[in-house]
């Protein structure tokens, strides 16, 4: 069973080296084209696949989304994943004539009057939407930025692609600092008054608070309110929408205001279930761009490559 394991995991390894390749001599419109034949064709075909997304989506929204729409949810997050991942295999290939061209800010003054105060940018991201075009496109119009980011188990396929897209990462207007890292250097990064990038629902850190999350208790890194409260820098929320053109809303949100108690616990967990409220209001209008998430976190779950992001017993 190892022996298959590895072999699947140098396939998939394979195939994605060579994707790497092959897509980047197609036009974009091309390439969603064919990412959107894909998933048709897996929604098709793959039941246990289709049924397990609308299972999760029926966990966490419950009766808030209507029954009669959480099949065109379900399809539409499987055309949301396809094109990401074309996005991710050609990520190197994005330019600033192309990221723009594909991109529009909402809110960048928010942004730019954080700046003007000098005490650095936490832009806390989710994984909703294609939520690596934020920082690129920062990037790429001459803003500071520092993604934080988690490596992967040591596993060889998972380590592999990791390799891979560091590699893409480097050659981009983006410096990566690894989660495992000492704080120091996200520290510097903020007091040098850059945009530190930060994943709200990553699964990277040692203490998690659980919240209550629409019909279920989830558990969220304290870290970037921790962070905020050290450094002074201010927390902007910010969320990617894809249209159905294909062209991406990078929205970021006003600054977080943050409540501060004489209790740390406490205002640890009050700023982090204020910024649920918020994410839980992008996630009621575009479900879509969440739902394969919830997949991959299961899936990732089983495997032992990630702590669970829900604590509560699943019926």
């Amino acid at each position: 069973m190892k022996f298959l394991s590895v072999a699947k995991a140098y396939v998939v390894w394979f195939v994605w080296l060579l994707l790497s390749r092959i897509l980047p001599l197609f036009s974009l419109k091309v390439n969603y084209l064919l990412s959107t034949v894909c998933s048709r064709l897996f929604y098709t075909f793959d039941r246990r696949w289709r049924n397990t997304v609308e299972k999760d989506i029926c966990k966490l929204f419950g009766d808030r989304i209507d029954k009669n729409k959480i099949k065109k949810v379900v399809r539409s997050s499987f055309d949301i994943f396809f094109k990401r991942q074309v996005e991710n295999i050609i990520f190197e290939t994005f330019t600033k004539e192309r990221v723009n061209s594909m991109v529009s800010f909402e809110g960048i003054e928010n942004l730019e009057g954080v700046l003007r105060e000098g005490k650095g940018a936490i832009l806390l991201l989710s994984h909703f939407g294609s939520f690596l075009l934020p920082p690129l496109a920062l990037g790429h119009r001459g803003y500071k930025v520092f993604q934080v980011g988690k490596e992967p188990i040591n596993r060889t396929l998972d380590r592999k692609i990791f390799e891979l897209r560091k590699s893409a990462m480097d050659k981009l207007p983006i410096n990566f600092i690894q989660s495992s890292q000492y704080l120091g250097s996200v520290v510097k990064a903020l007091k040098g008054n850059g945009i530190v990038v930060i994943a709200f629902d990553g699964r990277a850190g040692n203490k998690f608070i659980p919240v209550n999350f629409f019909d279920r208790i989830a558990e969220f890194s304290p870290g970037p309110f921790r962070l905020a409260i050290r450094t002074g820098a201010t927390i902007l929320p910010t969320f990617t929408v894809r249209k159905k053109d294909d062209h991406h809303r990078i929205i970021i949100e006003p600054p977080l205001e943050l409540e501060i108690t004489n209790d740390n616990e406490e205002t640890l967990k009050i700023n982090t279930v204020k910024y649920v409220k918020i994410f839980e209001r992008y996630l009621l209008d575009y479900p879509c761009h969440f739902a394969m998430i919830l997949y991959s976190l299961g899936r990732a779950v089983e495997r032992g490559l990630n702590r669970p992001l829900f604590v509560d017993r699943e019926s």
